[in-house]
């Protein structure tokens, strides 16, 4: 009679046991799921990380940048921008009055630092992000087409800013212009 309670007793044991185990297997592979899966999206933007051009700081990458768009070499150009917006300036780079634009901004001289932030959407490819700001100012009202688009622009004062991100090598990126 003494071995039925301590069988029982070994059984809830193993049975608590096997429940634990089963919780925690549940739980674990849940969190190996989500950590498998942000690697297999980090993955490119590390890739690219190492093999695109950048600069040390955000200004010397946005110097690179307008040397090489100054040149004609577009894809060279394309290296200095975070890869989740490359396509975006790709597009932009088929129309020449953009390419204009982008090369009337001024010299990175003529910046001033605005703020850090954190990453947002692209928080698991960015390490830190920084904006810059610029003035200029438009002396007489123009029209302007972009995309089939006419817009007039009109004279005054205008601020705009350049957004740039650390990527996972540790170097600066241009993510918006």
């Amino acid at each position: 009679m003494k071995k039925g309670p301590k069988i029982g007793i070994w059984l809830v044991i193993a049975f608590a046991v096997a429940i634990c185990l089963a919780i925690c297997a549940y739980y674990g592979y849940g969190k190996w799921k989500i950590y498998s899966y942000k690697q297999q999206i980090k993955k490119p933007y590390i890739q690219d990380a190492e093999t695109s051009l950048s600069g040390g700081t955000p200004l010397e990458a946005y110097k690179k940048f307008r040397e090489a768009l100054k040149n004609g070499n577009k894809e060279k150009a394309l290296q200095f921008i975070f890869l989740s917006e490359r396509e975006e300036y790709r597009k932009d780079f088929q129309n020449q009055e953009m390419i204009n634009n982008y090369l009337d901004m001024p010299e990175a001289e003529n910046f001033a630092k605005e703020s850090e932030f954190e990453c947002s959407r692209e928080a698991l490819a960015c390490k830190e992000k920084v904006e810059f700001y610029y003035e200029y100012e438009v002396e007489e009202d123009r029209e302007i087409e972009v995309w089939g688009k006419k817009s007039t622009i009109e004279s005054g004062v205008y601020t705009h800013s350049i957004i740039f991100i650390k990527n996972l090598a540790g170097k600066w990126q241009i993510s918006s212009l």
